[in-house]
């Protein structure tokens, strides 16, 4: 009787183990694809992310790419790498003045960044999205400002997202709240005080132009060698009538 329970517990853990082993290798097999999709499409999203430019043809593929792809071998993460994308072929539409074009492209990523953030909803980039879609749609008096807070909220000090953020805030600055007016102040003497000159540079000659001693002002505190460093980039760039805090904007020799 021992015996027989003895070989029947045996064969009991031989059968279990090779039902969890198979189940091992389903489960690895049928993760593969999202693997695969999770991979194409981060590779493409980081690229955007570090400034590559994509030409029209090949933001093309990649939309054809992502139409193709089931809905089911989407993961997080190639939710969140598929907004990128989709935020990239809006602009790049809106650019090209192509009025047919630019509705759909905005839908898709409405669509996009809706399904991500019922995924992610703590990813700063996903509501600083989400306003700019507001913005361009509704105006820049419409778009809501809870957003961009969130936004600011989630992501504060992410030098990727301020890159982005700052030149966004910036641009529709007269219509911010006070509380965020003064994030988006303190965000661009971040992007200085951490070394993003010609970011910071083409930032305050575009988007934060018409705040440009409000942002020139808020650099006071940042060291010596920063606020030279960065007087230099914007006389490169030849950005004319402004002064860096206790810089001589007449001084360009070198450190």
């Amino acid at each position: 009787m021992a015996n027989f329970r003895g070989k029947f517990r045996f064969g009991f853990i031989r059968i279990l183990t090779a039902t969890c082993g198979i189940c091992s290798i389903a489960w690895a097999i049928s993760s593969i694809p999202v693997y695969r999709t999770d991979a194409a499409f981060a590779s493409a999203a980081q690229h955007i992310l570090s400034g590559e430019k994509y030409t029209p043809d090949q933001l093309n593929i990649l939309k054809l790419r992502l139409e193709a792809t089931p809905a089911s071998l989407l993961g997080p993460l190639a939710l969140s790498n598929i907004v990128v994308i989709r935020l990239q072929m809006a602009i790049t539409e809106l650019a090209s003045g192509n009025a047919q074009l630019a509705p759909s492209g905005l839908g898709d990523l409405d669509t996009a960044v809706t399904a991500t953030l019922a995924e992610n909803p703590t990813n700063s980039f996903l509501w600083l999205t989400e306003y700019w879609l507001q913005d361009v749609r509704d105006g820049k008096t419409s778009a809501d400002p809870k957003l961009l807070r969130m936004s600011y909220l989630l992501g504060p000090n992410e030098g990727w997202i301020a890159l982005r953020r700052s030149p966004v805030t910036l641009s529709v600055f007269s219509s911010l709240p006070d509380d965020l007016a003064e994030k988006a102040v303190t965000e661009f003497a971040g992007l200085v005080r951490s070394g993003f000159y010609v970011d910071a540079a083409n930032i305050l000659a575009g988007p934060g132009w018409a705040v440009h001693d409000k942002l020139l002002a808020s650099l006071a505190p940042i060291d010596e060698g920063g606020r030279r460093w960065f007087a230099k980039v914007l006389e490169s760039k030849n950005v004319e009538g402004v002064t860096v805090p206790g810089v001589d904007d007449k001084r360009s020799r070198p450190f």
